[in-house]
Parts: structure tokens; sequence; C-alpha cells
């Protein structure tokens, strides 16, 4: 992969959706949020949200329920800047291996793997918190008042305050 500066880094919302949900098959369905996705993959699907793409009270909301994931960035420390040179999502699917894709220069300076989260939340269940706890939605033919129905009931059912 290019070595690109960690402020600029954007994850690969379907690669993130594939690793999670498996491969073939995947489309995505447009949401009403600029970086927030919704795929529907081989064996699942959900919500892939990147942590930025949510504003601080929403995690602060979402926190008591669910929390998120975590993709590895590989870092190179830089004179000019942090860049990511590698990403490896092993952690959220114990089926993928840790990537070996990347160009380290250790001249330019040291390097090491950090977290970076990313929220899941799957279309059985867990896109209630978000859709309730948000104002993210995916396209749907379904009007708003039954719509919002849906939502809270699954919500209530669903949503478990962590102990």
């Amino acid at each position: 992969m290019k070595a690109i500066l960690l402020k600029d880094y954007r994850i690969n919302p379907r690669q993130v959706a594939e690793a999670t949900w498996g491969t073939g098959g995947t489309h995505s369905i447009k949401t009403n949020r600029k970086r927030a996705y919704y795929y529907s993959c081989s064996a699942h699907g959900g919500y892939v949200i990147p942590e930025s793409t949510l504003t601080t009270k929403e995690k602060e909301l979402i926190k008591e329920y669910y929390s998120p994931e975590q993709i590895q960035l590989l870092i190179q420390h830089r004179i000019d800047g942090d860049y990511v040179i590698g990403v490896s999502l092993a952690n959220i699917h114990r089926y993928v291996k840790r990537t070996k894709n990347f160009k380290y220069i250790p001249h330019l300076g040291t390097a090491e793997w950090i977290d970076h989260d990313v929220y899941l939340f799957e279309e059985d269940c867990d896109w209630a918190i978000l859709e309730k706890l948000t104002d993210i939605r995916h396209n749907s033919s379904m009007e708003t008042e039954k719509r919002q129905e849906i939502i809270d009931n699954t919500f209530k059912t669903w949503a478990k305050v962590k102990v």
C-alpha cells in the first residue's frame, strides 16, 4: 500500500464489511450521511461506520450499548508526520490474516501497529442502536412512521446496557 498521512487515512469499508460478513455477492446501499456505509454480503451485512463519521455526542450515547471493533494500522513515524503504511483486519475476523502488504523503509522512521476504531452494526439487531441514537439511515422504501416503530421495538428488545 502507498504511504498515507494518518490524518488523511480512510478505511476501505467494503473490505471491512467482507472481512466481517463474507465475500462474494457484496453490494452497498446508500446512506444519508457521508462516510457511513451499509453493505449486504454473502453471509450477513450491516453498517460500517468509521469512527470519524460519528460526532462526540453520538459516540458517547452509543458506548453505553456497543463498543467499536478495532482494525490495526501500521504507522511509520517520519520527520514530516505519521504515515499509514499497512492495514490489518485480523482483529475483526479470526480467519483474516495480518497483512504483509506494506512497504517499510527503516531509515524513514520507526513503525508500530496501532488500533483504529470502526463501528460495525450488523443487520439483525445492532443496526437499531445506530439508527435509534443517530440520524444515520440507509435508503429504504419503508414509510418513516413504520420505520421508527421497528427501530424502537428492535432497540428495546436487543440493546442491552453494558455492565
